[in-house]
């Protein structure tokens, strides 16, 4: 599922004042990073990945979170039980990752990771091994009071400052601009 990478680097310098516009930068992009999953807003998220590491000339990374469950605590049911768990949560990654590859344009150059733990780190470790130095995040509802108690993935990843973070917040062709939240 691996295709080959290319050393191309792209700069970014159009305005973002409609949908189909890119964000402006001086900064140079070697590779863009999207969190992919199964979902409307996912694959908003992965068109708009798509169409930006196009327009940059540069390799795209797309990554399937998953949560994986400790296997060293409770009984020993519990135990084979959480590696039953994470099996089948691999296999879920797996199975999305196929889904991207589908969706994603011929001839494009993509890599595709499966990712295990908190969203937030584990596509800030998928950033890191990929050298990706822009992340795009499907655009996640929540209410006032959820981000009382918990902060956003795009929060933790824009919290590190290594990655600029933008979140696609429609699919193509509906209103609603990708919103990027670090400086």
């Amino acid at each position: 599922m691996r295709s080959g990478l290319t050393s191309d680097v792209g700069t970014m310098s159009v305005a973002t004042e409609d949908r189909q516009s890119r964000p402006a930068t001086s900064e140079r992009v070697r590779r863009v990073l999207v969190s992919y999953r199964s979902s409307s807003r996912g694959r908003a998220a992965l068109s708009y990945a798509v169409d930006l590491a196009h327009d940059l000339g540069v390799p795209l990374t797309v990554v399937s979170v998953v949560p994986e469950e400790p296997t060293d605590v409770g009984c020993a049911r519990c135990r084979q039980s959480a590696v039953i768990w994470n099996r089948e949560m691999r296999s879920l990654a797996a199975e999305e990752l196929r889904e991207a590859a589908g969706l994603v344009r011929p001839g494009a150059t993509v890599d595709y990771v499966a990712a295990v733990g908190r969203p937030a780190e584990a596509l800030g470790r998928a950033a890191e091994r990929s050298d990706a130095d822009l992340i795009v995040l499907p655009w996640e509802p929540g209410g006032r009071i959820r981000r009382l108690f918990s902060r956003t993935v795009a929060e933790g990843l824009r919290e590190s400052g290594r990655w600029r973070v933008i979140v696609a917040r429609a699919a193509p062709g509906r209103n609603g601009a990708p919103v990027e939240v670090s400086p």
